[in-house]
């Protein structure tokens, strides 16, 4: 029997019900998870929801303009209060008895309450909305079912230092431009190909050869992981003239390449020299996730769309702006892909994994 190396998740972690369900309580529901981008909130009452693991959770903006998240559970009968998005509520009303809230998570009226409650004495204050924290960042909201976390900043690590130029609140969103796949495989599989640089030179060896994938530049930023690669030269000396979309206007030409971030466990962030996205994993089942990507451009003309030509791949020099680096991890393009095994065994905060699953160290990640 082939003895399974150190640090490698098993099969299971993969495939099994066991360790989907392990994942959404102690993974998912403890840390801070992609809810959507603040132009999904412009006005007082506009509202998102978001499962963050085991935890159902709406965002709302107040009247006051200020963000705000709870947990989607009425505090009458746990009835899910809000579904989907919406706009200009004005008070949250539970479906089931209607039990109403205020934007700011107040219970302001109990419905039938002298007749249904004559005997009690209930003190509105004590039923509010359980709150859960929210934070925004380039244009981005995440949500922390937990009212506390801490410094949503300290969880970023170094990543803004490795982000492009690029600003998103001066780029649009078109609707076309939103696409959601349902793919039949674990979320984590998902997970390590984005993660994989090892394969851009050979299975996107013509989708993508506008880049240099042999000055390819990544490291881990505590639990995330950054990337950045340059243009070729031959498409960055006709760029203007080859690229589909129109160019990103704002970026300084030393600035301009592929940057991707992965914000474990839920979201990466891509700029290019074009485009602004967004891709989310959404897990459904241990076999099923779904990925959800959202994409910026600048405005767009419909005469401004062209075909991309077929390019050789080329070498070119890293622009100016300071990539991540970690050159000796060159050779290994492949470990990329172990930063899962570094991380998913860690998020118990000190556990062995699923029970009944074994093979996992105890007591934190695994370093590399």
């Amino acid at each position: 029997m082939t003895q399974r190396k150190q640090g490698l998740l098993t099969v299971e972690a993969y495939t099994s019900q066991a360790w989907f369900d392990w994942e959404q309580e102690e993974l998912f529901g403890r840390t801070w998870n992609f809810a959507g981008m603040t132009s999904d909130l412009k006005g007082p009452g506009d509202y998102l929801t978001v499962q963050a693991g085991v935890h159902p959770i709406f965002v709302v903006r107040g009247q006051d303009h200020r963000l705000r998240a709870f947990h989607n559970i009425c505090r009458h009968r746990g009835t899910q209060l809000l579904r989907a998005a919406g706009r200009s509520r004005k008070q949250i009303v539970c479906p089931y008895h209607n039990w109403t809230y205020s934007l700011n998570g107040r219970l302001e009226s109990i419905s039938d309450e002298a007749t249904q409650y004559s005997h009690l004495e209930i003190s509105k204050d004590d039923f509010c909305l359980h709150g859960a924290s929210v934070e925004t960042w380039q244009e981005m909201v995440f949500v922390h079912p937990e009212p506390d976390p801490g410094p949503f900043m300290d969880w970023l690590a170094e990543v803004p230092r490795y982000i492009g130029p690029h600003r998103p609140e001066r780029l649009r969103e078109y609707g076309r431009s939103r696409v959601q796949y349902a793919v039949n495989a674990n979320w984590k599989i998902l997970m390590e190909n984005f993660v994989d640089g090892y394969h851009l030179a050979h299975l996107h060896h013509k989708t993508l050869d506008m880049y240099d994938h042999e000055q390819q530049e990544w490291r881990f930023s505590g639990d995330h992981w950054v990337f950045y690669e340059p243009l070729t030269r031959a498409f960055r000396e006709n760029l203007g003239s080859w690229s589909p979309l129109p160019i990103i206007d704002h970026l300084p030409e030393d600035g301009i390449g592929a940057y991707l971030q992965i914000l474990f466990p839920t979201v990466g962030v891509t700029q290019t020299e074009s485009l602004w996205s967004t891709f989310q994993f959404l897990p459904v089942a241990a076999d099923r996730t779904l990925l959800d990507i959202r994409t910026r451009t600048i405005a767009l003309a419909r005469s401004e769309h062209r075909p991309l030509p077929s390019l050789r791949r080329g070498k070119g020099p890293v622009p100016g702006r300071q990539p991540p680096q970690d050159r000796s991890s060159r050779p290994q393009r492949d470990l990329h892909c172990r930063h899962l095994e570094r991380l998913v065994p860690g998020a118990r905060r000190g556990g062995t994994g699923p029970p009944g699953l074994g093979g996992l160290h105890a007591g934190g990640y695994l370093r590399l």
